[in-house]
């Protein structure tokens, strides 16, 4: 059996927040029956999604929270890669300064061993001159290369000897050898036998004698 409550008797007890607009027209007009479960079944879905709404919200601002930590993050590896690059930057210019010292300091010490060579060539009273100079290297250029020729062909003679040599030492290893003959006792008749000879001839006659 349902009740049928005037509204008069539901309005003080529903709060406006879990009625809709059809409802209230229902209540107003009082056609509308309510069972005695129709409210607390609204406030069960209305606190259900209050927690809802409350986790969405806590999610949100967890999300926000990392986001901005990860953008914190970035904001200071963007300053180490700006930092990191003025350095490498700064490392090239230092490098490409010490080349640059590195060949004037080649270039200064060419510069001081020509002026160098060149006073000791005009405080030298035998010096004769550039042409002189000229002469002197060329006769020292090709008695250097004929030296070198030289030393060149006594190599090659060297090695055609010890070649030659060393072919004939095989040939005579491989060479057939001649057959070798016994020798044959020579006689020794009516000839004095010396040193071992005689005193084994003496001791040979001794035995045969007999003691005496």
């Amino acid at each position: 059996m349902s009740s049928s409550f005037s509204p008069s008797m539901v309005e003080p007890d529903l709060p406006s927040q879990f009625l809709n607009s059809e409802d209230e027209a229902a209540f107003s007009d009082g056609s509308a029956s309510v069972s005695s479960m129709d409210y607390p079944a609204k406030h069960d879905e209305s606190l259900s999604y209050d927690a809802e709404a409350s986790e969405e919200h806590v999610t949100d601002e967890a999300l926000q929270a990392e986001l901005a930590s990860l953008q914190q993050v970035n904001k200071t590896l963007e300053v180490l890669r700006d930092g990191l690059a003025t350095v490498v930057r700064n490392v090239q210019l230092f490098h490409g300064t010490i080349t640059q010292t590195k060949e004037l300091v080649g270039m200064w010490g060419d510069l001081f061993s020509e002026t160098h060579r060149i006073q000791s060539l005009y405080l030298d009273p035998t010096w004769q001159g550039a042409t002189k100079d000229r002469e002197t290297l060329e006769r020292r250029r090709q008695e250097e290369e004929q030296r070198r020729i030289e030393e060149e062909a006594e190599a090659q003679r060297l090695a055609a000897e010890q070649a030659r040599a060393e072919a004939e030492q095989q040939a005579r290893l491989q060479a057939p050898q001649p057959a070798t003959k016994p020798v044959r006792g020579r006689a020794t008749r009516g000839k004095q036998p010396s040193g071992n000879r005689c005193m084994i001839v003496k001791e040979m006659a001794i035995g045969f004698r007999g003691p005496a």
